[in-house]
C-alpha cells in the first residue's frame, strides 16, 4: 500500500506499519506509526504521523488496516 506521510513530504510503497515510542520530541509526539518500504527493506522506516497517546496510533493502524482490507491504493495520514 501506498502511504503518503502527515508532512506530505514522503510517498512510501509500504510493506509494514509499526507503533513505536519517540524518543525526545514533544509531549504530542510521544508516539509515532513507522513505514517501511517494500523498495527499501533496510532503511530505518518513515515517521507516517506523530500521537500524544499510543492508543490514539494503535486507532490510526487500524484505519490503516481497514483501507487496506478494502482495497485503497494508498493511504493519507492528516497533517
Amino acid at each position: 500500500m501506498w502511504v503518503l506521510t502527515h508532512d506530505g513530504k514522503n510517498l512510501i510503497n509500504a510493506g509494514y506499519f509499526h507503533v513505536a515510542r519517540n524518543m525526545g520530541g514533544k509531549p504530542e509526539e510521544k508516539f509515532v506509526i513507522q513505514a517501511f518500504s517494500e523498495a527499501e527493506p533496510q532503511n530505518s522506516g518513515f515517521i507516517c504521523s506523530l500521537y500524544a497517546e499510543e492508543a490514539d496510533a494503535v486507532a490510526e493502524l487500524d484505519m490503516v488496516l481497514t483501507a487496506i482490507e478494502a482495497g485503497s491504493p494508498i493511504y493519507r495520514f492528516e497533517r
